[in-house]
């Protein structure tokens, strides 16, 4: 799911950076331990309050055909319809938490990294937009959703994506 995508590039910056003795771990190094903590005690939180507002779908509670007349029926569907809402809400929170992460890292990198050091995208995420791209030249400007479906993926941040597709469109015009 979601988690997963910045649970990666966390968990690579932690190899990377950390080491076993935090008093020998870099500044830089110190800021990712305390964003992944945060992260994580943040997905707890949001678990937690999603539990009080949703129960596990039990079996055969999709629409019934029979009984839509009975008030227990709807009062079922109304639940369900309900906690259905409380999911996505708690999906987009959980994104838009992935999304803060992902740019204070970039954040981060930009403040302890080195000027001089190249920061480039991850080759497979350049390779998908680059496709995304050829597939959709009639009218290359991917929505929303789809800049989200990078981010997950890739564990790249919003504005990369949106800078990188503003980049794209402009060299392709310089070419024609």
């Amino acid at each position: 799911g979601a988690e997963a995508a910045v649970d990666g590039p966390l968990n690579e910056l932690w190899e990377k950076y950390a080491c076993d003795d935090d008093d020998t771990l870099s500044p830089f190094a110190k800021k990712i331990v305390e964003l992944k903590t945060f992260y994580e005690q943040k997905l707890q939180e949001i678990a937690a309050r999603e539990a009080e507002y949703t129960s596990p779908t039990p079996e055969g509670s999709g629409g019934e055909a029979f009984g839509q007349d009975d008030p227990e029926v709807i009062q079922k569907a109304i639940k369900r319809t309900l906690e259905l809402s409380a999911r996505r809400q708690f999906s987009t929170l959980r994104l838009q938490i992935k999304n803060k992460v992902l740019e204070t890292i970039v954040t981060l990198r930009d403040t302890y990294v080195p000027k001089g050091t190249k920061r480039s995208l991850p080759s497979a995420a350049t390779k998908a937009m680059n496709t995304w791209f050829q597939n959709h030249s009639s009218d290359p400007y991917p929505s929303d959703a789809e800049k989200e479906a990078f981010t997950a993926e890739y564990g790249i941040t919003m504005d990369q994506v949106t800078t990188w597709f503003t980049n794209k469109r402009y060299r392709n015009r310089q070419k024609d």
